[in-house]
């Protein structure tokens, strides 16, 4: 793998659920997240490949966590061995301690970094009518903790790079915004990200579309 693709995976994932920890007494980052219980196997997918990319060892150790945030779910916790690559990535998209999106962090994405930030943070809709057929289809990333022109960054990216067109859409009960994209956008994106996604995470995307 190059350092180009393992830059975009954890740029991926860091976009998504995953976070950067560092020890008091360290000179280097983790990278770690926590994932419910329901998704240990997405969870034990992701750990396996940073490991393998990073340590080229394929054992992964979970943490069973009692609760998820202020959720009392079961979780689990996978936490990586310091390593360079992990700071580089830091230093790249953390600004003042902050997620920060620029276009420079988003032109190091590759599709399979693209992937992992939907299976972290992405989703599909399905609304149905009162006779039960399919009314309306949609695909989203829950990109609530990035400002309204993080957002506007993200768009434009996307449609200039990838031809995919997501509109953003304001959240009043999160008080946030996230980017959501009907059926066909939605299907064109899921043709570059399709091939990196685990069969656990296939539930994401529309199997029946193509």
């Amino acid at each position: 793998m190059t350092k180009r693709q393992k830059k975009s995976i954890l740029i991926g994932t860091l976009l998504g659920d995953s976070c950067i920890w560092k020890h008091p007494n360290a000179k280097n980052y983790n990278l770690q997240f926590t994932h419910s219980h329901k998704q240990i196997e997405y969870a034990k997918y992701k750990a396996k490949i940073i490991n393998l990319m990073l340590f080229e060892n394929p054992q992964v150790n979970l943490w069973k966590q009692n609760k998820m945030g202020y959720s009392k779910i079961k979780a689990w916790m996978f936490r990586t061995r310091v390593h360079p690559l992990i700071k580089s990535v830091k230093n790249l998209l953390y600004h003042n301690n902050k997620k920060t999106i620029t276009r420079e962090v988003l032109d190091r994405l590759t599709p399979w970094g693209l992937a992992f930030w939907f299976m972290d943070d992405g989703w599909k809709e399905v609304k149905y009518t009162k006779t039960g057929t399919i009314k309306q289809r949609a695909m989203g990333l829950s990109t609530c903790s990035f400002s309204e022109n993080e957002q506007d960054i993200i768009i434009d990216y996307f449609e200039k790079v990838w031809n995919v067109k997501f509109n953003k859409y304001f959240v009043k009960r999160a008080d946030a915004w996230i980017l959501k994209c009907g059926v066909i956008e939605g299907v064109k994106f899921q043709a570059i990200i399709a091939k990196y996604i685990p069969e656990c995470m296939r539930y994401k995307i529309f199997e029946e579309l193509k």
